[in-house]
C-alpha cells in the first residue's frame, strides 16, 4: 500500500505513562471498473503528511466517570520516491522523513510534551519480495546504518506487506473485507475492516477520484515485564499491560490516474484498559486521530505538462496564472472560496488580503476562521471567545470536507455565497464542536471544541 501507519505502537506505548478513528449519497453500482491500486513507476514520487494517535476523553473513578482530557498524538511528513518495479508493483521505497514529533499530554493534565520521533529527518528504503509459490511478501528495510526502534521496524513491515486496496479493478457499490486490520494500524492489530466503493468523483482538473468507505474495529494489546536485575537492581518483579480496542469508520480517496491513497481519514470511539492482569483495570475512554494526506510530487519535466488545467492529468487545485508569462498577474481565486453548507452548520470562504479567511457558523453562532490552501487541501484555525482550534478541509468536486477534533463534516457548496460577518459569540472558551464534559462536578472544564457533537 502507500500510506506510512508505522510506528504507532510507539504512541500506545507512551500512553503506559499517564495511568499507575465522509458520508455521500451511494451512487448506484454500474458495469464500469476502476483500478484502485498503485501504478507503480520508477521515479514516481508523492509527499504527504500523517496525525495518528488516540485522544482521551475521560477516565472510570471510584465516583463514575470523570473528564480527563488527554492526548498523544505522532505527526510525521515524509516524501517517499519509488525507485524499483517489478511486474507493475513497487519494489524498492525511499522514504525520506522530515520533521516529525511525539506530542503527549497526560489525561487530566493542562501542560502538554513535545518528544523526539526517532523518524525525525530519517531516511529508509524499503525493499519488498514475492514468494512464487505463496506471492506473500517479505519486506526488508535498510535504515541507512541508523538504528531503529524494534516497534518501528515490525510497524513497518506489517504496513507495507500487504495491500489495503484491492488489485482487481472494482465495480461502484462493490465491498470488500479483510481481517489484516494491521496494514492499518501496524504489527500485533486484530480485527477486521469492510470497504466499499462508494464513487467517483471528477474534478474541475478532470482529475478522477474514487471515494472508499471504510468501517471496521482493532485491538492492540501491549505488555512490559520488568524482572529483577533489569535495568535496576532494586526493581521488584511487576508487570504493566494495555489493551486498545477502537470501532473506526471514515474515508479513503484513490486518485485514479496514480494509484496514489490520497486521503485517509479515519475516526472513532477508543477504550483503553491498563492492568487487568493486576485485578486493578483503569478504563480510559476517548477516540483515535488518524488522517494521512498525500499529494503527487511532479518532476521537472512534467511541471509544465501538470501546471496546465485544460491537459488531462494537471494537478489539482493547481495555482495557475491568468497570464502564464507575466510574474506579477494574480493568481485565479482559490477553489475554496464560496459557502458551504450541510444540516449541522455552514462554512464560508473569502480572500482577505490575499489570504483565506471566514466563518463557520453553526445556529446563531460564528466562528472566525483563518486558513492556507495547497491545491484541494487546507488547514487552518477558527477561533471561540478568543481560544483557537485547528482544522483541516478537503475538497472534492463540489463536497468539502472539513474536519477538526477527529470529526469529519461532509458539505456541500452552494451556488450563491455571501461574505459572513464576523460575529465572535459569548459564552465559555469551548470549541463549539465538542461534546460538555461528561462529569458536571467538574468545576474547571477544559476548553472544548465548540463543533465536536
Amino acid at each position: 500500500m502507500n500510506h506510512p501507519f508505522f510506528g504507532r505502537r510507539v504512541a500506545y506505548h507512551l500512553l503506559l505513562g499517564f495511568v499507575c478513528l465522509i458520508i455521500c449519497p451511494v451512487a448506484l453500482a454500474d458495469d464500469q471498473t476502476y483500478d484502485l491500486s498503485l501504478h507503480a513507476q520508477p521515479g514516481q514520487k508523492w509527499e504527504g503528511t500523517a496525525r495518528l494517535g488516540v485522544r482521551i476523553k475521560s477516565m472510570d473513578g471510584p465516583l463514575g466517570r470523570m473528564a480527563t482530557p488527554g492526548i498523544t498524538e505522532d505527526s510525521r511528513k515524509y516524501t517517499v520516491t519509488v525507485l524499483e518495479v517489478e511486474d507493475g508493483k513497487w519494489k524498492k521505497l525511499d522514504f525520506a522523513f522530515d520533521d516529525c514529533q511525539l506530542k503527549n499530554q497526560a489525561p487530566g493534565t493542562q501542560i502538554a510534551q513535545f518528544l523526539a520521533n526517532p523518524l525525525s529527518h530519517k531516511h529508509l528504503v524499503i525493499s519488498r519480495a514475492f514468494d512464487p509459490a505463496t506471492q506473500e511478501a517479505k519486506v526488508d528495510i535498510d535504515s541507512q546504518d541508523v538504528a531503529l526502534p524494534v516497534e518501528i521496524e515490525d510497524d513497518l513491515k506489517a504496513v507495507w506487506s500487504s495491500d489495503l486496496l484491492p488489485t482487481t479493478p472494482l465495480r461502484v457499490g462493490q465491498p470488500w473485507s479483510s481481517k489484516n486490520v494491521s496494514v492499518l494500524f501496524g504489527a500485533d492489530n486484530k480485527g477486521r475492516y469492510t470497504c466499499t466503493l462508494d464513487h467517483i468523483v471528477t474534478l474541475p482538473s478532470r482529475q478522477k477520484v474514487a471515494v472508499v468507505k471504510i468501517k471496521g474495529s482493532t485491538t492492540h494489546s501491549a505488555g512490559m515485564r520488568v524482572q529483577p536485575g533489569g535495568r535496576h537492581e532494586h526493581e521488584a518483579d511487576m508487570t504493566t499491560d494495555l489493551t486498545m480496542t477502537s470501532q473506526f469508520s471514515g474515508t479513503i480517496n484513490v486518485d485514479l490516474a496514480t494509484g496514489i491513497i490520497e486521503l485517509i481519514s479515519l475516526n472513532g470511539p477508543v477504550e483503553l484498559e491498563q492492568g487487568a492482569s493486576l485485578g486493578q483495570a483503569v478504563h480510559q475512554h476517548g477516540e483515535i486521530i488518524y488522517d494521512i494526506r498525500s499529494k503527487p510530487v511532479a518532476s521537472a519535466g512534467d511541471e509544465a505538462a501538470n501546471t496546465d488545467p485544460d491537459k488531462p492529468g494537471a494537478q489539482p487545485g493547481a495555482n495557475h496564472r491568468a497570464d502564464p508569462d507575466n510574474p506579477l498577474a494574480p493568481p485565479p481565486p482559490s477553489p475554496f472560496i464560496g459557502k458551504f453548507k450541510s444540516d449541522k452548520l455552514s462554512i464560508e470562504f473569502r480572500l482577505d488580503n490575499g489570504n483565506l479567511a471566514g466563518a463557520v457558523t453553526m445556529g446563531a453562532k460564528q466562528y472566525p476562521l483563518e486558513a492556507k490552501a495547497d491545491g484541494n487541501n487546507m488547514t487552518g484555525t477558527f477561533d471561540s471567545n478568543g481560544k483557537s482550534f485547528d482544522f483541516t478541509a478537503t475538497l472534492l468536486g463540489s463536497q468539502l470536507n472539513f474536519e477538526t477534533n477527529g470529526k469529519v463534516f461532509p458539505l456541500k457548496r452552494e451556488e450563491a455565497a455571501v461574505a459572513p460577518a464576523a460575529n465572535h459569540s459569548g459564552g465559555d472558551t469551548a470549541n463549539p464542536l465538542d461534546t460538555p464534559a461528561s462529569n458536571p462536578a467538574l468545576t474547571n472544564p477544559p476548553a472544548r471544541n465548540p463543533l465536536d457533537q
